[in-house]
């Protein structure tokens, strides 16, 4: 089943189902959403769960 991607929830979010499927369903980030994820960090937006998720799941996705 293919992950759906909704614009109006917060970037970490999206970033959570998109790197958090596991290591051969993840994908990689673009570029865009990345950068949505990086701002929302530094603005303080991001609860420490949500952080502590996209985090697990990209160290359980590995390097490409």
């Amino acid at each position: 089943m293919p992950i759906i991607l909704d614009n109006n929830e917060a970037a970490i979010r999206r970033g959570i189902k998109t790197v958090g499927v596991g290591k051969k369903g993840s994908k990689a980030l673009s570029q865009e959403l990345a950068r949505e994820i990086l701002a929302d960090l530094k603005a303080g937006k991001v609860t420490a769960a949500a952080q502590g998720s996209f985090w697990a799941g990209l160290l359980a996705k590995g390097l490409e």
